[in-house]
């Protein structure tokens, strides 16, 4: 069965995704509120009253020290949603989690570890051109070995979750949800896509770069949205989505980038994407879907085919 048709597998009344969603994320938020209060109560400041929500944050993740800040105050409500999500989809869907990564019989590690490694190293090369022929003084090198590999381990096991959850929600659920609506493969393609963009309406790269930032999340959205229904199934897009973030996090960091963690380089400018930025990020998603679809022998002809309806759906 097509991976945007495994809805059909488990119970899909409209209003089970209603419950799903909004029971997971007010739970998760409940529970990290919870959370936040207690670290507020222990380690907030006066100081800290004045401060922008996202300043507020980074403020308590300083005195908590990072590796705590970072577990408790950016990674910690992504593993109450994930949690959450999967138990309300497992009592009202009924469903297999497996249904939600792949149409293939298991799990295919491969297609996993193909967009670590291959997209890893196309954007690696990129960040390393970009620190290269930056403005003389404006990046250094803040190498701090114990920082450095605390955070890496942090992020290896934490970016998984994060990226999982951002990929299962968008490319996965509410795509095989819609498309039980429609058959048009470019509707989910988009719909979801533009979801995936408002999710991230509240970083701060969009307080700065404003429609060049939405631009590009987008552009990204879209890229792994493609290897989604492409390839029929989510290893690869979640490989892509999670190395995206652990490589932008470690190798460089910004006065204003969304998570800042011990990096193998510091700016003292703040990044401020562009059309050229854009038009960077539109090569390497190209390059990586063009590789890809050589090794996998991706037709690109089943994105304007109706999507494949099973002729017997489970009852309701």
């Amino acid at each position: 069965m097509e991976f945007l048709a495994q809805a059909h597998k488990y119970k899909h009344d409209w209003w089970r995704y209603l419950l799903t969603i909004v029971l997971s994320v007010l739970l998760a938020q409940l529970c990290a509120g919870i959370i936040g209060n207690v670290i507020g109560l222990r380690f907030a400041t006066p100081e800290m009253q004045s401060m922008g929500m996202v300043e507020r944050t980074y403020a308590l993740m300083e005195n908590m020290g990072f590796a705590l800040g970072f577990s408790l105050c950016l990674m910690l409500p992504f593993v109450f949603m994930l949690f959450f999500f999967i138990l309300f989809y497992k009592i009202l869907h009924k469903g297999k989690i497996k249904d939600l990564l792949t149409a293939a019989t298991k799990f295919r590690y491969d297609r996993f570890f193909y967009g670590v490694a291959v997209y890893g190293f196309i954007l690696a090369a990129v960040l390393a051109i970009g620190i290269i022929f930056s403005d003389p003084g404006a990046v250094t090198f803040s190498f701090n070995a114990n920082d450095f590999f605390l955070g890496l381990v942090l992020m290896l096991l934490l970016f998984p979750i994060q990226t999982l959850y951002e990929e299962v929600l968008c490319r996965s659920y509410l795509a095989q949800g819609i498309a039980l609506i429609t058959s048009q493969k470019w509707v989910v393609l988009i719909v979801p896509t533009l979801l995936f963009t408002g999710l991230h309406c509240m970083n701060v790269a969009v307080a700065d770069s404003g429609t060049w930032a939405l631009a590009e999340y987008f552009l990204m959205g879209l890229a792994l949205a493609l290897c989604t229904v492409l390839d029929d199934g989510l290893e690869m897009a979640w490989g892509v989505h999670f190395i995206n973030n652990v490589l932008c996090t470690c190798i460089i960091t910004f006065p204003n980038s969304d998570i800042r963690m011990p990096a193998l380089f510091s700016s003292s400018e703040p990044s401020i994407l562009s059309w050229e930025s854009l038009l960077i990020s539109f090569a390497v998603m190209a390059l990586f879907l063009l590789i890809a679809t050589k090794l996998y022998h991706w037709d690109w002809r089943r994105l304007f085919r109706k999507i494949e309806r099973p002729v017997v759906a489970v009852e309701e």
